[in-house]
C-alpha cells in the first residue's frame, strides 16, 4: 500500500492505494514561479507571439470588454492578473474606465454574487470598472448565425456589441475541447443555453449528435 496526496481546493486529500492497482504515477513538470508577474505580463501583451500588441488591438475602442472565467476556475488566479491588465488599458492605452466592462464567462453556471465577483477581480477593480455576470438564458442575447455543424450561435449582448473583446483564460489541455482558453471564453463562456447544449452534444462523438444524458 502506498500513500498519495492530492491538492484539492485550498487543502489536500490523502489516499492509500494498493500498488498492484497503480499502473503509473504522472507528475507535472516543475516550473519556477514568475518573480515579477507584472513585468512578465506587460512584456507578453506588448510583444505577443504572431499577433499585434494589446495597445494596437484596442486602439480607438470606445466600448471594450474583458471576458474572464468564473470562480469555478479560480485556480487561474484572475485576481493577480486582472488589476495589471486594467491598469495597463487605462494608463498605457488611454482607455477610460467607463469604457471597460468585465463580463464573467459563466457558461451555464449561475452567476456569482458581489462577494464572488470582488474575489475574482479585487475590490479596487470592482469599484472602478463595471463587472457583470453572463446569463445563458438572458432574453437579450445576440444571434450571430449558424456554424457548419448547425449549431445556432447566440452570445452575450455586451460582448457582441463591443468594439474590442479580450478573453482571459488559461491555455490548458481540455478533455473535450482540445485546449481551453481563448475560444472557450466565448463558447461556452458567454453563449446561450441552446448554443452550449447543441455544441456539447458533439463532445463524445465528433460525427454524431449525442450526449451523455
Amino acid at each position: 500500500m502506498s500513500d498519495y496526496s492530492f491538492r484539492y481546493g485550498d487543502g489536500k486529500r490523502e489516499m492509500n492505494l494498493d500498488g498492484q492497482n497503480v499502473l503509473a504515477v504522472l507528475r507535472g513538470n516543475t516550473i519556477p514561479p514568475i518573480d515579477d508577474l507584472k513585468t512578465a505580463l506587460i512584456h507578453a501583451i506588448e510583444f505577443p507571439i504572431d499577433a499585434v500588441s494589446l495597445k494596437e488591438f484596442v486602439f480607438g475602442a470606445e466600448n471594450l470588454v474583458l471576458v474572464i472565467s468564473d470562480l469555478s476556475r479560480f485556480w487561474m488566479r484572475q485576481d493577480l492578473v486582472i488589476p495589471h491588465i486594467i491598469d495597463y488599458l487605462i494608463e498605457d492605452c488611454g482607455i477610460c474606465h467607463e469604457k471597460i466592462t468585465i463580463v464573467v464567462a459563466n457558461g451555464t453556471h449561475p452567476g456569482g454574487d458581489e462577494r464572488e465577483l470582488r474575489k475574482l477581480v479585487t475590490d479596487r477593480i470592482y469599484d472602478c470598472v463595471k463587472v457583470v455576470n453572463h446569463d445563458c438564458e438572458a432574453k437579450d442575447l445576440v444571434r450571430l448565425g449558424t456554424t457548419s455543424w448547425n449549431t445556432p450561435v447566440s452570445i452575450n449582448r455586451i460582448v457582441a456589441q463591443a468594439d474590442a473583446v479580450i478573453t482571459l483564460g488559461a491555455c490548458t489541455h481540455h478533455v473535450m475541447a482540445g485546449y481551453g482558453g481563448g475560444r472557450k471564453s466565448i463558447l461556452p463562456g458567454v453563449s446561450s443555453m441552446e448554443t452550449i447544449c447543441h455544441n456539447h452534444a458533439y463532445s463524445l462523438e465528433p460525427d454524431q449528435f449525442v450526449s451523455s444524458h
